[in-house]
């Protein structure tokens, strides 16, 4: 056999190689895409969860009766020097600012439940 018609007969394994590993990594992609997708509903349903337990607690709830309860001069202050200085950049959407809102928000839930 001359070397051409060996690189012609190598050529076509390389392609359906090529192709079948750009099939597996499409789907795994798709299935990245998925679980991202199923990763922000958890968190939004955690840390949004959270959020609301705060507003009910400063705002009440008249659905259930629950009348406001407003934290301490103290505690209020404190709570605002945190929120403020948590430097959370919703537009920029990084891992670390995902993750500084979820420990700003614990932190908050400790401080009103402290009282």
């Amino acid at each position: 056999m001359t070397p051409g018609k060996e690189e012609k007969k190598k050529a076509p394994a390389r392609g359906a190689r090529r192709a079948a590993l750009n099939r597996d990594l499409l789907g795994e992609v798709r299935r990245m895409q998925a679980d991202m997708h199923e990763l922000l509903e958890h968190y939004e349903m955690r840390v949004g969860g959270a959020l609301n337990e705060l507003v009910v607690h400063l705002e009440g709830d008249a659905s259930i009766d629950q009348p406001p309860r407003p934290t301490t001069i103290r505690t209020a202050l404190a709570m605002l020097d945190e929120i403020r200085e948590a430097k959370i950049r919703p537009r920029k959407a990084r891992a670390r600012d995902l993750a500084r809102l979820e420990k700003l928000v614990g932190r908050l839930g400790k401080m009103t439940a402290e009282e």
